[in-house]
């Protein structure tokens, strides 16, 4: 839970081999947390991956979350759906381009749908890769933002992988007055173990600040767990 499953599969499909690639993963988190927030209140959810790359530089992909327990007022979590364009630029970083779709739904009041389309662009590289996404209604809120991400890993052997996420969400139209705050930002720290065919991971994440609903933070900090097996 690095960050959202938007962007993972492109960063994994810039590095597989020049054919045409289909991909597929299923996964089992202990909390699905969303740029900060926890969709899953705590709770335990699956998720689905599916991508595509063409090797001309084009992918698209899709995942869909929902909650493991039953919740007569939930039955999922969400979708979320891209398509973009990534290119090499000589022998530095790719160029990454491209559009998404997200459909989530929150256990937490007030549960209602929310729907926003975003556009973003950013630079990846073989450990590094940073992206700017713009919304022009960011959580049917009528607020045009910016989320900028730096996302980073490494690998110490081939099985492991020690990973770090930080990202920033800018309001562009919020009211500007002393002592007001703009931004949101989220950050995680984690490792990975990967086996055949699947990869358990452990992952620290926290947002600041805090949104709060009647004087209290709605989230903090976690430690959550993940597991996921790829076709």
């Amino acid at each position: 839970m690095r960050r959202s499953a938007l962007l993972a599969a492109p960063l994994l499909l810039l590095a597989a081999p020049a054919q045409a690639q289909f991909g597929a993963s299923v996964g089992l988190q202990s909390d699905y947390v969303y740029r900060g927030h926890s969709l899953s209140e705590r709770r335990p959810s699956l998720s689905l991956n599916l991508a595509y790359d063409h090797p001309g530089g084009a992918y698209a992909g899709a995942t869909l979350i929902a909650p493991v327990a039953h919740d007569e007022d939930l039955s999922r979590l969400g979708i979320v759906g891209y398509a973009g364009y990534a290119a090499a630029l000589g022998s530095g970083p790719s160029i990454d381009l491209g559009v998404s779709a997200s459909d989530l739904i929150g256990y937490r009041y007030p549960k209602h749908r929310v729907s926003y389309q975003e556009v973003y662009a950013g630079l990846v590289g073989d450990h590094l890769s940073f992206h700017v996404h713009y919304s022009p209604d960011y959580f049917q809120t009528g607020a045009k933002t910016l989320y900028t991400d730096l996302d980073g890993a490494i690998r110490p052997t081939d099985a492991w992988r020690i990973f770090a996420h930080l990202g920033a969400i800018t309001p562009l139209d919020a009211p500007r007055g002393p002592g007001s705050r703009k931004e949101r930002y989220d950050v995680s720290l984690g490792v990975a173990r990967a086996a055949p065919h699947s990869e358990v991971s452990l992952a620290w994440v926290n947002a600041a600040p805090a949104p709060r609903a009647e004087g209290k933070p709605q989230d903090r900090a976690a430690v959550v767990l993940s597991l996921a097996y790829f076709f």
